[in-house]
């Protein structure tokens, strides 16, 4: 993700916001409260991170699991505010099974393929 585009991310986001990093584990969005990935919280950021220093999420708060798996997500309904993938959906096989579970967002998700490596 571009540094402009996480900065306008960080920009509209309120500070009490409640956000999911889904996919994160290559390159977390440090604002997450909450990360969804297969790989473990240790091996998080082979690629870097996103966003500002200090990580929001911590290992209580990582879910280590397959987000095409068929069964719904450990999340209630609305639980976040925002939703973000970075660097996911071009490496899932089920993209629209994966966007149907993001129904734990209220409405505010936004996706975006690499254009240039996280700091």
């Amino acid at each position: 993700m571009l540094p402009a585009a996480t900065e306008r991310i960080l920009a509209t986001l309120p500070k009490d916001a409640v956000v999911l990093d889904v996919g994160g584990w290559a390159a977390p969005f440090n604002r997450a409260d909450w990360v969804i990935d297969l790989m473990p919280y240790e091996t998080r950021g082979a690629m870097g991170h996103y966003g500002p220093r200090g990580e929001h999420f911590s290992r209580r708060t990582w879910v280590m699991r397959d987000i095409c798996d068929h069964t719904p997500w450990p999340f209630k309904d609305d639980q976040f505010d925002f939703a973000i993938c970075v660097t996911t959906l071009e490496d899932i096989r089920d993209r629209s099974g994966s966007a149907r579970s993001c129904r734990a967002s209220r409405g505010r998700a936004t996706s975006r393929s690499p254009r240039s490596r996280p700091s």
